[in-house]
């Protein structure tokens, strides 16, 4: 009896030790699935926080791309108007130049034609109020003494206002005198000495005439050659 008992509780013990055993052994095998799991689930957490920091990198981009590209189509489309709007300014500056040199050119032919018509007129009147003083110094009005030996037509009461009234008097004294030396020549008689030369010099009048330079020129035609010069410039 006594040894049946022995055996029975000598059975129970290698029953614990088995199950202890065995427990320990699912023990381990369940720290090592744990380890296992977790690894894996490590590594599963790792990969897709990687893809999805792929993905967000790739959206970035792909968004930062896009708003480069509408920036340089926005800055392409600034410049192109940017450029029409200066050949816009450009044309209207021209216009406004060409316009401003018509003007421009308009008023300077008008104050050429009435520099001319003034001229004419002022040289007409010189001359008719010096062909109608044929007694009177045609300088200060006094009672000429002496005849321009140029034209034979100036009259003056000396040296002084032939050469004062010189600045008007060459206009016409040129035409004058070549008009008394055809004369002459035509009537057979001797021609009537003319000086030549400038105006604005001095000469020695003689005891009945004085010598006084002489101009050929056209004076209307000089007057306006001078003001045509004086405009242009």
């Amino acid at each position: 009896m006594l040894q049946c008992i022995i055996g029975m509780v000598d059975k129970t013990k290698r029953a614990v030790s088995v199950l202890q055993t065995r427990c320990n052994q699912d023990r381990e095998d369940l720290l090592a699935w744990a380890r296992k799991t977790a690894e894996e689930t490590e590594a599963e957490v790792k990969r897709r926080a990687g893809e999805l920091m792929a993905k967000t990198l790739k959206q970035t981009e792909d968004r930062v791309a896009e708003v480069k590209r509408r920036a340089e189509e926005a800055v392409s489309d600034v410049k192109r108007q940017a450029v029409v709007e200066l050949q816009k300014a450009v044309r209207a500056a021209e216009e406004k130049a060409n316009e401003a040199v018509a003007s421009a050119h308009g008023k300077m032919e008008k104050a050429v034609l009435e520099a001319r018509r003034q001229a004419t007129e002022d040289t007409l009147a010189m001359s008719n109020h010096q062909s109608d003083s044929s007694e009177s110094c045609w300088n200060c009005g006094r009672k000429a003494t002496e005849t321009c030996s140029g034209c034979n037509v100036a009259r003056y009461c000396g040296p002084f206002c032939q050469h004062k009234d010189w600045e008007n008097h060459h206009h016409v004294c040129g035409q004058q005198a070549q008009a008394n030396h055809q004369d002459n020549s035509q009537g057979g008689g001797p021609p009537t000495s003319v000086s030549t030369k400038e105006p604005g010099t001095t000469t020695s009048p003689a005891v009945s005439r004085m010598t006084t330079p002489t101009s050929s020129a056209d004076p209307i035609s000089s007057l306006s050659d001078y003001v045509m010069k004086s405009t242009s410039t």
